[in-house]
């Protein structure tokens, strides 16, 4: 006999991973990546992973300053030739343990973020997820 307790559990994805794809469908998938993990910034731009939009409409992008020590800088990077990134949200601010939610639906190839420190060094972790049509 089943038993089942019907209750959802929120899972992470693993340490040793970055990118999770789930297809309920021949047609459909999701799509979730981590871009930046625990990354510690410096007073120099560094690039976060890449995310590949391609099929996907509409994107979620979440960046966390995790350290709560110094607000950081972010701007978000998007191609649809890899050797010709644009940048389509200019720098900005995050606030020290500050959170910020974003979603993008341009018909980009993919997508990046480059971080750096305020003063000091902070601590980022990014996520990046998205459903196909």
């Amino acid at each position: 006999m089943s038993q089942r307790n019907n209750i959802v559990i929120a899972l992470r994805i693993d340490q040793k991973y970055n990118e999770e794809n789930i297809k309920p469908s021949k047609v459909r998938e999701y799509r979730r990546a981590r871009v930046l993990n625990k990354q510690t910034t410096t007073a120099a731009y560094a690039d976060s992973l890449i995310f590949d939009k391609r099929l996907i409409r509409t994107v979620l992008m979440t960046i966390k300053e995790t350290a709560a020590a110094q607000s950081i800088y972010y701007k978000v990077l998007a191609c649809i030739d890899p050797e010709d990134w644009h940048e389509i949200q200019g720098e900005t601010s995050l606030a020290a343990a500050g959170h910020v939610a974003l979603t993008l639906s341009d018909s980009w190839a993919y997508l990046k973020l480059q971080i750096k420190n305020n003063s000091d060094a902070g601590v980022v972790s990014a996520f990046m997820s998205g459903l196909t049509p």
